[in-house]
């Protein structure tokens, strides 16, 4: 959860470099890099069956889109992708009834798990925790913990954040906090997508973004650059965490 702003544009510029380069990171910097061969594809036979089983499964407004394709092949088109994705899914084995559990209570669909995939790799990251107020100044925008709120955020749902606890590292609490962000976004939004891009982009920019648009499409706005590609990111991690035969 990185970015509260009203410039859509330095927003979505800012936001997919760092997908490319820092959230995706994680994957390896191979994936990201120019020029890296791709040495297996998901063929297109078992992705668009993935797609189909998703939007039939899921409360989610999941299509076909380019933009998923891409991100599926970030995770699962080289060594090293594919070595994130067993990493994250060996620790999801231990966080998955929890994230369940929260989800039920909130109304929130299963798949939010995904987010944690691409935040942390459900690793409970703690290089953004401050050991100091002088250096939460200076890197407020940087989340910690297996959802990566940021300070501000963390502290709106309940959260202390300082240099003598930092309770985004505690699991179940960042879990909830979680939940109950998405379950307030997608009733503002009226989409689990949109309010997948506020988790990410924050409610001003995606508000700013529909105005600029016309259109509450999720695709229309994440095709058109009005909106990053986190949503796809989104979805395609839901796609590795619920068909197995992509991975």
């Amino acid at each position: 959860m990185l970015f509260h702003t009203t410039d859509t544009r330095q927003v979505s510029r800012l936001a997919s470099s760092l997908i490319a380069v820092g959230l995706m990171g994680m994957v390896g910097a191979a994936v990201a890099a120019d020029g890296v061969v791709q040495d297996r594809r998901v063929d297109d036979q078992r992705y668009e069956l993935a797609i189909e089983q998703l939007a039939a499964t899921s409360p989610l407004e999941v299509t076909d889109h380019a933009k998923v394709r891409e991100q599926l092949d970030r995770y699962l088109g080289t060594p090293d992708g594919r070595r994130f994705v067993a990493e994250a899914l060996e620790r999801y084995v231990d966080h998955a009834d929890d994230i369940e559990a929260a989800a039920r209570r909130h109304g929130v669909p299963s798949q939010v798990a995904a987010i944690a995939f691409i935040e942390s790799g459900f690793s409970n990251h703690d290089q953004w925790a401050f050991p100091s107020a002088e250096e939460e100044a200076r890197y407020s925008w940087r989340g910690a913990g297996m959802w990566m709120f940021i300070p501000a955020t963390a502290r709106t749902y309940g959260m202390a954040v300082s240099s003598e606890v930092d309770e985004r590292l505690d699991i179940p609490r960042e879990t909830e906090a979680a939940m109950r962000y998405l379950a307030r976004e997608a009733d503002h939004f009226g989409s689990w997508l949109l309010a997948f891009a506020s988790y990410n982009q924050g409610r001003r920019a995606v508000t700013a973004a529909i105005a600029e648009a016309g259109t509450d499409d999720p695709w229309t706005l994440i095709g058109d650059d009005h909106l990053n590609d986190y949503v796809p990111a989104v979805v395609a991690a839901a796609l590795i965490l619920e068909d197995r035969t992509l991975r």
